[in-house]
This record gives structure tokens, C-alpha cells and sequence, in this order.
């Protein structure tokens, strides 16, 4: 995919990704699909420009259950967060919004897994994903 790309130019952008453990358990596109797809991660997440964590179900409620959002740093420094919702998203630019949003993506960094045991536990996910498609040629 071409937005992918940007992750490979000269100057890429830092990436820090909190994904749900849903997100990498949920089967979508059969075994061969959601293999690719792991296995994609852990080679981004190699990257020092990328940073990779997983929110365990074991975390419980958390600050992300209103659903995605991402924190985008401009480079006038100034801070947007886009948030999604059922069918839509919306920008939010107001200092004390975003404000807001920021602490709840550090308190999901501190429910999170580390970057290490992230990887580990993708890692583990691509083996059962080999598992379950026979022996790997």
C-alpha cells in the first residue's frame, strides 16, 4: 500500500501505535491475510522510528474504549488529534481537548505491553497464525 511507504522515505515521521489485542486476535481475510498482516508489524515495529505496543485484554476498561484516535504533532509544533467514531471522525484542534486526548494515550501507554513484550506477544500470534495454515515452506 502506498501510505505505507512513508514509513521507508529518508525523512520518516516518529510512529507510536497502541494497537488492541482484539485487533490482532479478530480474524479478518482468513488465516493467510491476518499472517501477512502480523508479520508486517513486527517488521515495521524493527524500525527505531517505530514505536509498537500492544493493550492486552487483560488491561480492562480503559481511555481508548470511545474508540481510535490519533495524536498528529505538526511541524509548527502545533497538536491535532483525529478522532474516529461510528461511521465518521472529527478533528480536534482546541488546546484543552487535546490536551485531554493526551493523557488518555498515556494512560494506554501505561496499560500497555512494553515495545518488547509487544513484539513477543505478535510474535507468538504469527506462530499460531503458522499453525493453523500447516507447515511453512
Amino acid at each position: 500500500m502506498s501510505r505505507q511507504e512513508i514509513l521507508s522515505r529518508t525523512d520518516p515521521p516518529f510512529l507510536w501505535v497502541i494497537l488492541d489485542e482484539a485487533v490482532l486476535r479478530r480474524p479478518v481475510g482468513g488465516v493467510e491475510v491476518m499472517r501477512d498482516q502480523v508479520a508486517r508489524l513486527v517488521r515495521v515495529a524493527d524500525s527505531p522510528r517505530v514505536v509498537l505496543q500492544v493493550l492486552p485484554f487483560t488491561a480492562g476498561a480503559h481511555a481508548g474504549m470511545s474508540g481510535p484516535m490519533a495524536l498528529f504533532t505538526l511541524p509548527d509544533e502545533t497538536r491535532l488529534v483525529y478522532a474516529e467514531g461510528f461511521g465518521d471522525g472529527q478533528i480536534i484542534g482546541r488546546p484543552e481537548e487535546v490536551a485531554n486526548c493526551r493523557v488518555a494515550l498515556d494512560l494506554l501507554r501505561a496499560c500497555a505491553l512494553s515495545p518488547d513484550d509487544s513484539i513477543r506477544m505478535i510474535a507468538d500470534l504469527l506462530g499460531e497464525c503458522d499453525e493453523r495454515r500447516g507447515p511453512v515452506a
